[in-house]
């Protein structure tokens, strides 16, 4: 026997499923409007600390081209508070001759900052003959390099992680690289924890036939009281950190100090920057 809905009562139904969907499409459009605004928060909250943290960079670029009379423009290698809208933001100014310049660094160097930071010999060597076969201007490539060979010099070492085995290198040993220096070898006094251990492990080793320390290891702090004009020419990084809701923001900057008056400074990088940690971070494979 067939049982006939009235049409009242379809439409009844009718009635309670299109109240149903509308229900529920408010709630999504609440939802998504919800996710939107927190979406459009966080994006403004972002670029307010960016515009913070770029304000702190340009006033220690100041100081450094305008020392006070008291004595340095800004202290090296040590974290200083600068108050910027009443943010405090962590500041960090370093010689970039701590850092190993991949574009002229040599196979030993090179094989001594992986070694030293917990890789094996075997695959330090290996992974230093990557980066002297990517530099170079041949078309020769090492066995297993399937990237292929870049023939020229690096461009930034986030160019290193286009080389085949980089993604065993940790963000704290990607600090120890530069290509702005175009120094053979790293300062020792001025030399960041990843450098340190790779001159030890050379030499410990006298790799290369010589030594890599000087028979006076008194110099680690002497340079903290140069001034800008002390250091004109040199290439620093000038890091900024801001500490907000539990997150830290970092931008940073490397500049050459030029010693002309009218054009104190070259950029050669001002970007957003990875938090590192307080101890390197390698891979022991």
């Amino acid at each position: 026997m067939t049982c006939h809905l009235p049409a009242r009562g379809i439409a009844l139904v009718t009635v309670l499923w299109l109240i149903a969907l509308l229900t529920l499409l408010a709630t999504s459009v609440v939802t998504i409007s919800l996710t939107h605004r927190r979406t459009v928060q966080r994006y403004a909250e972002a670029t307010q600390a960016d515009s913070t943290i770029d304000s702190a960079l340009r006033v220690v670029l100041l100081r450094l081209i305008a020392p006070s009379e008291q004595g340095t423009a800004w202290p090296l290698d040590q974290t200083q508070g600068l108050s910027i809208f009443e943010q405090n933001i962590a500041v960090t100014v370093q010689r970039e001759l701590g850092r190993v310049d991949l574009n002229s660094a040599d196979s030993d160097l090179l094989t001594a900052v992986f070694a030293a930071n917990g890789w094996r010999e075997k695959d330090a060597r290996s992974m230093a003959a990557r980066i002297i076969d990517w530099r170079g201007p041949d078309d020769e490539t090492v066995a297993d390099l399937t990237y292929g060979s870049h023939n020229g010099p690096l461009e930034s070492v986030d160019e290193l992680r286009q080389v085949l085995g980089s993604e065993r290198i940790g963000t704290d040993l990607f600090d120890a690289f530069t290509v702005f220096t175009h120094s053979p070898g790293p300062v020792e006094s001025a030399a960041r924890p990843a450098v340190k251990r790779a001159l030890e492990w050379a030499d410990a080793r006298q790799l290369g036939g010589h030594r890599w320390l000087s028979t006076s290891r008194s110099g680690g702090s002497s340079l903290s009281g140069l001034s800008g004009t002390a250091l004109s020419g040199e290439v620093l990084r000038v890091r900024a950190c801001l500490h907000d809701q539990g997150m830290d923001h970092c931008r940073v900057a490397v500049i050459r100090l030029t010693g002309n008056r009218l054009s104190p400074f070259q950029i050669f990088e001002w970007r957003a920057a990875p938090t590192l940690a307080n101890t390197s971070t390698y891979s022991s494979g």
